[in-house]
């Protein structure tokens, strides 16, 4: 897919949706800043919201296209995140609300960014896919990993397992490690697929709905 490079223009709603994110963001990294738990920023969804919001905030259509395409293969982590959450420690004031509101913006804003067509899905030799598959995979298992050992933080859960898991003891590594392998090829490639499908879905309903507006008027 070739991108011609330009200035990058969001939607009025775009622009609530990025702001919102944007907010989410730095709410978070300031309960972790206060909380001293910065090391916790590299949770995967809070990993996922920076590069987003890159995506979102750079004046070059070209790099928001890559760096979208490498983003929406990790989109897995924020179902994760929502299906399963993990509220243990979050005791600060808004944190939790926080939590919710972060969590869910970042669930809508790579569908509305595909269905309005500001990203598309590039599906071409599924080069961003493997590049995700690498980068991910290098940051959880070195950089994540060192990090929890250095600073004595749970960092994705290298340390011990999440409340809510059927890895327990001896085996918890093992079964961490081949679940996140597990999602990380499914979910990785199944999620972004789905979306893009729902997208194309939306902008069908939206083109219907213009052409009805359009007779009738």
């Amino acid at each position: 897919m070739i991108i011609e490079d330009g200035k990058q223009e969001l939607t009025f709603v775009g622009k609530i949706l990025r702001l919102i994110l944007t907010i989410c963001f730095l709410v978070t990294a300031f309960h972790k800043y206060n909380g001293d738990k910065i090391a916790l920023m590299l949770m995967p969804c809070h990993f996922v919201t920076a590069l987003y919001l890159y995506a979102l905030w750079t004046s070059s259509k070209r790099i928001g296209h890559h760096v979208f395409n490498v983003a929406i293969h990790y989109q897995f982590f924020t179902w994760l995140a929502l299906a399963l959450p993990d509220l243990k420690g979050l005791d600060q004031v808004g944190e939790i609300l926080n939590f919710w509101v972060h969590h869910w913006i970042l669930f809508l804003v790579p569908v509305f960014l595909l269905a309005t067509g500001f990203f598309k899905l590039d599906k071409s030799d599924h080069f961003y896919f493997r590049l995700a598959i690498f980068f991910g995979g290098l940051v959880h298992y070195d950089v994540m990993l060192m990090t929890s050992i250095v600073y004595g933080h749970n960092v994705s859960y290298m340390l011990y397992p999440p409340p809510k898991t059927p890895f327990k003891g001896t085996w918890f590594r093992f079964g961490h490690s081949a679940f996140l392998i597990l999602m990380g090829w499914v979910g990785g490639y199944l999620v972004p697929m789905g979306m893009d499908a729902v997208a194309k879905r939306l902008r069908g309903l939206s083109t219907r709905v213009d052409t009805v507006k359009t007779k009738v008027t």
